[in-house]
């Protein structure tokens, strides 16, 4: 997206400061991001973190957009005022309608879908407790996803179609064979 993996002088706004959220917050800021959070909860505010009153927080300009609380927090409405070139994180169904995710592309927001952005807790788990693979295994196969985003992305960049629609695809695929 930037041309470089690196986080280090990028701005990452987290919106929801619950365990995922403080978990990508270290993470992010552990690797040089300017970390702003926000998150209904007042007692969150003695983060380490810069803090952004929870309204204002999607609206927030950064470099990367985290929504880490809530669904349906992506809609038409606040496409527009959207100020983030990329929007990843683990909140589920973060789009309030499929055609949200149109309208980011319209835009040029690349918008990394939810089921894919958060797929390494489970995939680890299942990994290890199914498998039983060892945690480096594990390990191992949960940094592969980052190849899956990239070609999700890179396909829907190619085609000029949206992420929902190819990791959609992606997911037919694998689950039927076709």
């Amino acid at each position: 997206m930037f041309g470089s993996p690196e986080l280090s002088g990028r701005t990452v706004v987290i919106s929801g400061l619950g365990s995922v959220g403080e978990l990508v917050a270290r993470h992010v800021a552990a690797a040089g991001a300017r970390v702003v959070v926000s998150d209904v909860d007042p007692a969150k505010r003695d983060s380490a973190y810069e803090w952004v009153d929870p309204e204002k927080a999607l609206r927030t300009p950064a470099d990367i957009l985290v929504p880490a609380a809530v669904g349906g927090v992506l809609s038409p409405e606040l496409v527009p005022e959207l100020a983030a070139p990329l929007i990843v994180g683990p909140a589920n169904n973060q789009l309030t309608a499929d055609p949200v995710a149109d309208e980011l592309a319209a835009r040029g927001i690349v918008w990394v879908p939810d089921f894919i952005a958060s797929a390494g807790g489970a995939v680890y788990t299942l990994l290890r407790e199914v498998e039983g693979l060892d945690e480096a295994a594990a390990n191992a196969r949960v940094e592969s996803i980052g190849a899956t985003v990239s070609a999700v992305l890179d396909t829907a960049r190619d085609k000029r179609t949206t992420p929902l629609r190819e990791a959609r695809q992606r997911v037919e695929t694998r689950l039927t064979g076709r």
